[in-house]
């Protein structure tokens, strides 16, 4: 949450500071690709006058494994499977994405937006320990390195504002691939 709040403040600053002469509305929405069910959010500045502007778009998978207490890096998918002879419970894929666009405000009432960015697929293994010793009741989770990836992002939609402090996403992601959608609000 703490570096959500400080990217929050951090664009703001770098809006305001870049375009500190010009008309600028902001917008911060709520975002999910409903394919990959990822949760997000975007930011975005759009000049007034000039019909453009920029936007971020940050989703990630939830709940997240890496950082919990039962989430072990030093245990390869090879030492849980043929040296502790661990039985797979769960797999779970997730993926992260960070994505930079550019706005072009058509209408009063909507605007394209294109992106291009990064994204990570990482897939989890949770693995029972019978001798508990590992995890939460002996259950812990691993990274599958074999078929986690860095993947060129690309998205593209419309951004619709059917009031002046609303707006609604609609578009397409292609990494994680899916339909993008999310609601927010304009100051």
């Amino acid at each position: 949450m703490k570096a959500f709040i400080a990217f929050f403040v951090t664009f703001l600053i770098f809006t305001s500071i870049v375009t500190a002469e010009k008309n600028i509305r902001h917008g911060f929405g709520l975002s999910s690709n409903i394919v990959a069910k990822t949760w997000g959010f975007n930011l975005s500045a759009v000049d007034i006058k000039e019909t453009t502007g920029l936007f971020i778009d940050f989703k990630t998978s939830l709940p997240t494994i890496i950082g919990s207490e039962n989430f072990y890096n030093n245990i390869s998918l090879n030492k849980a499977e043929n040296i502790f002879h661990d039985r797979l419970i769960k797999i779970q894929n997730n993926w992260l994405s960070i994505n930079v666009g550019i706005l072009a405000e058509l209408h009063k009432y909507y605007a394209l937006y294109f992106g291009l960015g990064v994204s990570w697929f990482t897939q989890y293994r949770q693995y029972k320990d019978n001798s508990e010793i590992l995890g939460k009741h002996g259950e812990y989770w691993i990274e599958n390195e074999n078929v986690s990836t860095t993947n060129f992002d690309l998205l593209s939609g419309i951004l619709i504002t059917p009031s002046r402090h609303v707006m609604i996403q609609v578009g397409y992601e292609k990494k994680p691939y899916g339909i993008n959608l999310g609601i927010g609000f304009i100051f």
